[in-house]
This record gives C-alpha cells, structure tokens and sequence, in this order.
C-alpha cells in the first residue's frame, strides 16, 4: 500500500451545519495516491454529506478540501477534473445500451473519444454486454458502468459511496476484486460503506466516522493491532475458570457465557452410567470404579485443589460449560491453560480470535451498532 505517495486528496477541519444542527464536527484525513480508503460508519453517522461536499454538491461551514492540491470549492473546475463519484446509485438510461450511455456523459467530458470509451469498457469487465440495453444488466454490471462513466475523464480519485448495496455475495465479492484492480493502477479510491468486513478485506487504510467525528483513521492492519489479541476459552466449571483467568496478570476478561450442557436433567444413577460416579456420589453400589471411565475402561485420575474438591478430570452431565473471551498475549495462553488444569478445570477448546473492524468499532463506539 502507497503510504508514502502523494497525497490525492486532503481534507482539513471540515464542518456542516444544517439548520443550526452541526452534522460534521470537524474532520481530517488524507488519501494518497494508489491506495483503497474506506470511510465507514453507520448510517446517519454522516458519510453521504462528507462525499457531497468532496464533489462540492454541498459547501462545508469551515474547512477546506483539497483534490491534488486544489481547492474544490475555489478551484472547482480545475480541482474535480481529477474526481469522477458515484454518489448512491449511478444515474443510467436503460433504454439505452451501455455503450451509448458512455457515449452520452463521453460529451459533458473535454477530449474523451471512442478509444477512451473502449478502454474503460475493457477496465470494468462489461466488453461481451456493453451494446445491450442498460434494463437487461443485473445490479452488478449497472454498478460497473457507473464506474465506467465515472473513470471516463480518467480521474486520479474515484469516490464510491456504498458500491456494494444491494449486491449478492458473489456480486460484492467481485466488486470488491474489481475495486483492488483500480488502485493496482495508481488510482486512489475513496469507498464509502457500512459493510465493515468487506472494508476490511477491500482497503489499504480506513477513517472510522460516528455521529459526525471521526473517531479512528489509519492502516488497517495497525488499527486491528491496537486492539490486542482476543482469545476464547471453551471450558468446563467456568465460574471457576473465570475466577482464575481474571486473576492472571497480562489478561482482560471481556466477556463471559455458559450453559447447561446436555444430559442434565438425567437423574443420579443415568449419570453415572453415561459418565462415569463422581467420587463419594450414588448409592454406593459399584463404589470400586468411582474412578473408572466406563466408556474406556480407563481410570480416571482424581486430586484434591487447594479448597478440598475432588476432581477426577472428567465432565459430568449436569455440569456447566462455557466460554470466556479473554485479551492476552499468545505467550500466555500456555500458562493460563497450565493453570486451569492444575485446578481441574476442563479445557475443551482455546480459539485465538482475529480482531475485525466491527470489534473495533464496537469498542470505539461503547457497543452501538453499525447497522
């Protein structure tokens, strides 16, 4: 990712109010050259005002926008040679074919021809359908000349507001492909959404907005690194392993579940035909393979913890079993597990969880969702 190119586009302390109500409270990024940038919020957080006034449909109250070194607002023509935009949904006629709609908006454009034309056709993939009427293109191809007649002036900034609304899962998986061939080619792309974990496999670098501020920006793999290792511990007796992991230094206990497992309703002597006695438990009939598995034959080891229960390193029905996200660092998990063990606490699973940006979000924003 291009980090150190130029910088495409910059915006500086950007504010709009509206009827006396502030919809963006002063907001500052950059995009640089060759690089996908997410810009992601829940809707309403003020994304769609953002992208108008960066084509200069709308004029911010302060602040100032700059597109290659160009103010928007005072150099406006000059400035948005660079941009081509699709705000929402891209404006087509579908009585039209695709070609003859990239003929019509080639005419607003200075010096754009036919091999221009054909050149963009090629670059979004629509060459086997472009002489067809616009009505029999799904919601994919549509979005893909949209595109196309956005890059027809070849701009160095493309800005994409919700590209992948409405698309089915093949459809954003090929948008989002299509996307990282853009910026393959030196174009900067500015995408707007609320689809946090497209953005996160789509973008070079993101600016998280809520309620009108910008609350993160940065590369994304940094941002997912500030947010720390999670780990999830599946286990059996999770009071008790809760109290031990929350004791562990180096660990945050972030969340905590459990459930009866199944079989817990069986009474005393189904239980321990299905699992094995507790030691001391029944009606002491078979009391000499209290610690036998009877689905192995094998012995069961019991021990004594610090507070005097005996354990005997098996699950029993109508026990607990839950689990614990916990953040830590990978060293120790090792060390955490050799404890829960010690203590006779079952293990059953230990999951490293890969932050997301939705994770960071819902940090960021006190768990309010995105949607």
């Amino acid at each position: 990712m291009p980090q150190g190119g130029s910088i495409v586009l910059s915006v500086r302390n950007v504010k709009k109010k509206i009827r006396n109500r502030e919809i963006i409270k002063g907001i500052s990024f950059d995009v640089h050259a060759g690089e996908v940038f997410g810009f992601l919020g829940p809707n309403g957080a003020g994304k769609t005002t953002t992208i108008r006034m960066l084509v200069d449909l709308i004029r911010p109250t302060a602040g100032t926008i700059h597109v290659c070194g160009l103010d928007v607002h005072r150099q406006h023509n000059e400035a948005l040679r660079h941009v081509g935009c699709i705000v929402e949904n891209p404006e087509l006629y579908g009585f039209l074919t695709g070609w003859e709609n990239l003929e019509h908006f080639a005419r607003m454009l200075p010096g754009v021809t036919a091999a221009r034309i054909r050149e963009v056709t090629a670059l979004v993939g629509l060459e086997q359908r472009i002489h067809d009427k616009v009505r029999t293109y799904s919601l994919g191809m549509r979005q893909r000349l949209g595109i196309a007649q956005a890059l027809l002036g070849n701009p160095r900034l493309l800005i994409l507001d919700e590209p992948t609304n409405g698309l089915d899962p093949q459809g954003i998986k090929e948008m989002r492909l299509f996307i990282r061939k853009l910026a393959a080619t030196g174009l900067s792309v500015f995408v707007s959404s609320h689809l946090l974990g497209e953005i996160q496999q789509m973008c070079d670098r993101v600016a998280i907005i809520h309620r009108g501020r910008i609350i993160a920006v940065g590369d994304v793999a940094e941002l997912l690194a500030q947010y720390g290792n999670r780990v999830v511990w599946n286990v059996a007796s999770p009071d008790r392993a809760l109290e031990l992991i929350a004791s562990c230094e180096g660990v945050t206990v972030l969340s905590a579940e459990q459930c009866e497992e199944e079989g817990s309703a069986g009474n005393g002597e189904e239980e321990g035909a299905g699992e094995g006695r507790m030691a001391g438990a029944g009606n002491g009939a078979g009391h000499n393979d209290e610690n036998r598995d009877v689905r192995t034959g094998e012995n069961r080891e019991a021990h004594t913890d610090g507070n005097g229960a005996v354990h005997t390193g098996g699950n029993r029905a109508g026990h607990k079993r839950g689990t614990i996200l916990t953040q830590m660092s990978e060293e120790l998990v090792p060390y955490v597990n050799a404890r829960l063990v010690q203590v006779g606490v079952e293990v059953f699973s230990i999951e490293r969880k890969s932050p997301t940006l939705e994770d960071l979000f819902l940090s960021l924003t006190d768990g309010e969702s995105i949607g």
